[in-house]
Parts: C-alpha cells; structure tokens; sequence
C-alpha cells in the first residue's frame, strides 16, 4: 500500500469549506517540470500514445468504457486519447516496451497486481497495489502505478480486463534514472507487492538481493511506514514515495501523507463500503473525501461512486498549514 506524491504548480481542488461536498477540478498543469528535456538512450522509459518517451505521464480511463484522457510535460490540460485503453495507447505500449526486456542483459522488470492471487494463502499479506517497474540497470527504468484490478493476466502481454469498463480508473507513469533503484525497492519491502510477473537478467540479480526476494514473495523489512525522498527526477520533477505495511494500522493518508507534507489533503478513492470518514479538526491536517469529479476540458463530471482511481491533491495553505508547496499523490490504497 502506496502513495506517491509529486509538487504541483496549483492546487486540482477549488477552496472548499469543510464537510461541504468536494467538486474537484481538473484544470490546468498538474506537475512543475523543467522545460528541457533529457535524452533516452537506449533507455527504459515511459512511452507516450505514439510510443515516444516521456519523462512521465497521467491518465484518467472513465467510467462506462475504454476512453482515457492523459497529461504530459507537453499536455497541460486534459486530452482525450485517440486510442482506448484497452486497444493502445500509451499503457500498452509502456507494458509492451517493458516485456520486452525478457530475456536482455542487465535488465530487470516486475508486474504486481493484488486482484490477480497467483498463490493461495490462509493469511492477506500483500500490499493493495498495482503496477509494474522496469530497468536497463546500466542506463534508466520507469515505475507504473495504477488502480485497475486484474491488468494483464496473462504474463508477458498486455491485456486490459472486461472488468475494467465500469469504473474510472488512473494511470501514472514515470522515468526515472537507475540511481533510483534502491529507493525504489525500498519502498516496495516495505508494502509487499503480490508481483504476478517477473524477469531478471541473472548477472543482476547478484546485486539485488532485496529484489529476488521481492519477487519470490519473501518478507524483506519489518518496517510497517517509510517516506522516500526521490528528489527531482526525470524532467525536473520533484517526487515522494509513501509506504505502509498491513501492520501499520491507520489510515495512510491521514495518519503518514498530510502530516508529512504540512498540508490538508482531498482524497479519492473507492468509497463501497467501509471508507473512513472526513477527518476535520483544527489539530491535525483536514483530510476530506472527494464526493464529484468535474473534468471541465472535456465537460465531463461523474460521481465517485464510479470510480475506482486513488489519488489527493493538497489543500490550499492556510497561515494554520506548515508548507506553502501543493501535491498531487497517485497511489495504491483507498480510505477503507
């Protein structure tokens, strides 16, 4: 169970006072980045709908269907794919880039999704995340995190699930360099992906230790929470990584993200049954639950009840909040 969290150059919620409903806005740029770009060399990396890289990308699969709109370094507002999720675009050919490393030196990919149980098991001891990560340790890797359940259950293919059409759903992708990597498998220690899929070139493997033993579905850390700093990344992006452990007990949001960051949080997630309720207090970070989506690019607005995406976007600061910065954090796990 997992967040990760990136500064943002204005806030995706309107000011709203608390236990009011939450209409969020998607408008505008999404993430500060660098108006240079690196180079990709023979490097993994996130791919675009054309299959170009990119330093990162977010989508939004909609409900009722296969349509997606996506941002880009490039895209500073919402843009519908011509493509539906299930057919191509950029998911498809980022997975498809990633499995296509079976089999190559210095290279290494794993796939986790909790909706896919590969294993039988009298105890839950996964983390509720989805995604996938790839490197060329020589050179750079990516890391997906996403929220629809049963992604590609046949190894090795892309495939996106008939039981996908219903719910919204989001998708986030970024490059990043190969210095990441033990950060990256940190944080994954931590919340024990269920990983579906896996290679990994043996000349790597002696390196990685922590990582074969992630992908054997072995307990690496007792740790139940920790914070990576991953700095800025890839294109000037500025990014945190937030991890709990099922041991860990309390809400990830509310409990471990918005302390840390300083700031009040509006958060989306899956709210069938069970959610945690608004947190509003003038002692703690408010934490609200989103309740209505309005994408106004595209005028289009659904209600959360359809959609099963993960993500918070923090509050505007107050004189009351520790920081000044904004974040959008796409993640893994609901308020449940």
């Amino acid at each position: 169970m997992s967040v990760a969290c990136s500064l943002t150059s204005q806030a995706w919620i309107r000011p709203l006072r608390c236990l009011i409903k939450r209409d969020t806005m998607f408008t505008g740029l999404v993430l500060v980045l660098l108006s240079v770009r690196f180079m990709f060399t023979n490097a993994v990396s996130c791919l675009d709908d054309d299959g170009n890289p990119v330093e990162w990308f977010i989508g939004y699969k909609f409900p009722d269907g296969f349509n997606y709109a996506f941002l880009l370094p490039t895209v500073k507002s919402w843009r519908k794919s011509q493509y539906t999720i299930d057919k191509g675009g950029m998911m498809k050919n980022t997975y498809e880039a990633m499995y296509a490393l079976s089999g190559k030196a210095n290279s290494f990919y794993g796939m986790y999704n909790d909706e896919i149980p590969v294993l039988r098991s009298d105890r839950y001891w996964w983390g509720h995340m989805k995604g996938a990560f790839a490197f060329d340790v020589s050179h750079d890797g990516l890391w997906i995190i996403h929220s629809i359940p049963k992604l590609s259950e046949v190894n090795g293919s892309y495939q996106y699930p008939h039981t996908g059409r219903v719910y919204g759903q989001h998708l986030f992708c970024v490059s990043l360099p190969n210095s990441s990597i033990p950060s990256l498998v940190n944080q994954l220690a931590v919340s024990r992906p269920l990983i579906q899929d896996f290679y990994i070139d043996p000349k790597v493997a002696a390196d990685y230790e922590s990582l074969v033993a992630l992908f054997n579905h072995k307990r690496v850390t007792e740790t139940v929470q920790a914070v990576a700093d991953f700095g800025s990344v890839q294109g000037g992006l500025t990014m945190k990584h937030f991890s709990k452990a099922l041991e860990y007990g309390k809400d990830l949001y509310a409990s471990l993200v918005a302390p840390a960051l300083g700031l009040g949080l509006s958060v989306e997630t899956w709210q069938h049954g069970g959610k945690e309720p608004s947190v509003c207090n003038l002692t703690t970070p408010m934490v609200f639950n989103v309740q209505h989506l309005i994408f106004r690019e595209l005028n289009l607005n659904f209600s959360t009840y359809y959609d099963h995406s993960k993500w918070a976007v923090t509050l505007q600061p107050t004189r009351l909040t520790k920081s000044t910065d904004m974040w959008l954090c796409l993640g893994d796990i609901n308020r449940q």
